[in-house]
């Protein structure tokens, strides 16, 4: 929660001072009507449905200080699905209520919390799972930074849920998740995993768990150590979502297309040095070390990189790339 990008927007000189005291606890950015220049630090606007449409792609989060109405008629024309859109919190302007209007699940009603603790005012949450004391799917994924694959069993499964007062959580990684002593028998499926399975009913999440080792020479390509990526994890059924860190050796620290590599799976990118590898080398090849120094690469990384976890992959070798997948241990 504490990473979200926030902004706050507010057209009062109430929104001001209410806006000064959540500023002071959290790291957010005000918006402000022009008319407030000498009242606030802050960005200004001369018409707030103008800058809508950058606040909304800027921001994972943006509080209004403002009537419900109001707000929700400024945000319309913006909200596109459950799944991407920002949350969206309100706080009327006698700061009597702080209100988890949008993407409550996925952080709003959280956010509205702590809000309504820094203010001192009544929260608002109406999420049914909220007020009945169960987690919801949508909960569980935006905690724990995973994603739904069949969204479209989402609805279905929530009010599952709902009815029977709880669900039966099936966790396949080495993922830690509170929620699993929801089990029973009766209770819907949510099977949380970084393997492609086939299960009727289930509802498949996927953590950002896997650490990819990648070995590979200089004339070696984004794309073609992209495609060397997608041939094992389709040749494994692995989820290309699960990957969390990309790692190699230290020499390749300056390569653009591996900072290409990390950013295109939104994926950490760490390097080591050749003697921190060759304490994780299990596989010792003197053609690697009369290269590099080390005697593995890219299992030695995955190794090291994973916190000595699970292998996955222990080594694929293509032309002038190898790779090897290991699950993080956490």
């Amino acid at each position: 929660m504490d990473n979200l990008r926030t902004a706050v927007i507010g057209i009062t000189s109430n929104g001001v001072n209410i806006a000064k005291k959540i500023q002071n606890s959290m790291n957010v950015d005000l918006f402000f009507p022009t008319a407030y220049k000498d009242q606030v630090n802050a960005n200004f606007f001369d018409n707030i449905k103008t800058i809508l449409d950058i606040i909304f792609k800027k921001y994972d989060c943006i509080i209004f200080i403002m009537a419900v109405g109001a707000t929700i008629r400024l945000i319309n024309p913006h909200i596109k699905n459950k799944f991407i859109d920002p949350r969206i919190v309100v706080i009327d302007d006698a700061s009597k209520f702080t209100i988890s209007l949008l993407s409550g699940h996925r952080g709003a009603n959280d956010i509205t919390l702590k809000i309504s603790k820094i203010l001192g005012n009544q929260p608002v949450i109406t999420t049914a799972s909220d007020l009945n004391n169960i987690i919801s799917p949508e909960y569980i994924a935006y905690r724990y930074n995973m994603k739904i694959i069949n969204k479209k069993l989402l609805t279905k499964i929530s009010a599952e849920i709902l009815k029977k007062g709880g669900a039966q959580i099936i966790n396949k990684t080495s993922l830690k998740i509170k929620e699993e002593n929801l089990n029973e028998d009766n209770f819907p499926k949510i099977l949380i995993t970084f393997t492609k399975e086939k299960h009727e009913g289930v509802l498949y999440m996927i953590p950002k768990i896997l650490v990819v080792g990648i070995g590979f020479s200089t004339s070696a390509t984004y794309d073609q150590m992209k495609k060397c990526i997608s041939y094992v994890f389709n040749k494994y059924r692995l989820y290309i979502y699960a990957i969390q860190t990309i790692a190699t050796i230290d020499i390749k620290r300056g390569n653009i297309d591996i900072k290409k590599l990390s950013r295109h799976y939104n994926a950490g990118l760490e390097f080591y040095s050749k003697e921190q590898l060759n304490e994780y080398s299990m596989d010792r090849s003197d053609e690697v070390y009369k290269y590099t120094g080390a005697y593995s690469v890219a299992n030695a990384a995955a190794r090291l990189a994973s916190k000595n976890g699970k292998y996955i992959v222990k080594k694929e070798k293509f032309k002038d790339v190898v790779i090897s997948v290991f699950e993080y241990e956490k």
